[in-house]
């Protein structure tokens, strides 16, 4: 039987993610005159590196580490990246490669191959091919970034989702 203060954490966590955002966003609209800046050339910036909690399904069992490296060529629109997760639940690791897109301001779009690694036994080893996509958006307070996420993961013809909150810096 599952213990019913999971799903008070569940709702607790998710409605506090909804707000934050709705806050957040008003502040960022407040703060900048310049909405049709990217961000990324505000700083002249080429690296990101973010640590994403899930607060969705089994609050806290995903956590995930994120660097991102941003082409200076393509007027920062581009990047390329890699994610770590660890499901901390089921005792697997998902390694990816997600290409971003950054059409507007803080928004960006991300999809990519993934590698699971299961344990199992004694040793980990390879299991399956992951794809990982999703869609974020960027509030920044000077280098800090806090990042609503929205994460699918798709494995042996299952989807995944993760809702969360990252925790980043842009250096």
């Amino acid at each position: 039987m599952q213990n019913p203060f999971r799903h008070f954490f569940q709702g607790l966590c998710f409605s506090s993610f909804l707000l934050f955002t709705v806050i957040s966003g008003y502040a960022q609209h407040r703060r900048y005159q310049d909405h049709h800046v990217n961000i990324h050339d505000k700083h002249e910036s080429e690296h990101h590196i973010e640590f994403f909690v899930n607060f969705y399904e089994h609050a806290g069992d995903v956590l995930e580490l994120d660097y991102e490296y941003i082409f200076g060529e393509m007027d920062r629109r581009l990047g390329l990246a890699l994610t770590v997760d660890w499901n901390r639940g089921e005792e697997l690791w998902l390694f990816s490669l997600p290409l971003y897109v950054h059409p507007y301001r803080g928004l960006k779009f991300f999809a990519g191959p993934g590698w699971v690694l299961q344990k199992g036994g004694e040793a980990e080893s390879p299991q399956n091919v992951a794809l990982r996509y999703g869609t974020a958006y960027d509030f920044h307070y000077s280098r800090v970034t806090v990042t609503p996420t929205c994460n699918f993961v798709i494995l042996d013809n299952q989807i995944t989702t993760e809702l969360g909150i990252a925790i980043g810096f842009i250096y």
